[in-house]
């Protein structure tokens, strides 16, 4: 896997859970009414741990993420901003 550079506010976030929800399921199947760039990977939310960041007080923490229109949760690894987690004690 290939680490791509972090801008200042970017968290590359290693997915421990990812729920399937039915909105997931209707997305799969192309019935959600929405399409992603690219490939698309499903999942629409999710935790893990960031594993990687400009500034090194996030590395370790624990995050709830929702997926942006170009990923998804459903994968070993994400790319976040610290504005679209919720950080967990």
């Amino acid at each position: 896997m290939s680490i791509p550079e972090l801008g200042q506010a970017d968290l590359l976030i290693k997915m421990k859970y990812a729920p399937v929800n039915p909105s997931d399921l209707f997305f799969y199947q192309g019935k959600y009414g929405i399409l992603k760039e690219g490939f698309p990977v499903v999942g629409f939310e999710g935790s893990g741990v960031v594993i990687k960041s400009r500034d090194p007080k996030f590395i370790g923490r624990k995050v709830s993420v929702s997926a942006n229109m170009s990923n998804g949760t459903h994968a070993t690894h994400i790319l976040s901003s610290i504005r679209e987690v919720i950080f967990w004690p």
